[in-house]
Parts: structure tokens; C-alpha cells; sequence
């Protein structure tokens, strides 16, 4: 994926992941994000964050896919 267009995702998943669950939950999901370099993969994240309804969901799915 292109370095730029990842880390806009990146950046956007972040900010709505801060709105939907909280900072802590945003600075984990950075944490995660700044390792994957797959474009599916970022993109799944982004579903997951509109389809989980709490943050140990999304963090668990995310940690695992």
C-alpha cells in the first residue's frame, strides 16, 4: 500500500475509533496500526470499527486478524 494513502486510513480509523471508545482505545489501536502494511487488511480494520460494539471486541479483533 502506498505509504501516504496507509497512513491516511490510519489516521481516520484512529479519529473514530477516539469518538466511538475513548483515547486509550485510540492510542492501542495506533499502536497496532503502525504494523500492518496490508491495504485489505486496514481496510477490514475500518469495518470492524463500525461493526464492533465495545473496545475489547475491536482491539481482540484487530490484535487477531
Amino acid at each position: 500500500m502506498e505509504r501516504g494513502r496507509k497512513q491516511g486510513l490510519a489516521e481516520a480509523q484512529v479519529e473514530v475509533a477516539r469518538w466511538k471508545f475513548g483515547e486509550a482505545t485510540a492510542a492501542r489501536l495506533a499502536e497496532l496500526l503502525g504494523d500492518i502494511d496490508d491495504e485489505e487488511r486496514v481496510l477490514r480494520i475500518g469495518r470492524s470499527l463500525i461493526e464492533c460494539e465495545t473496545r475489547d471486541e475491536l482491539i481482540a479483533e484487530v490484535a487477531q486478524d
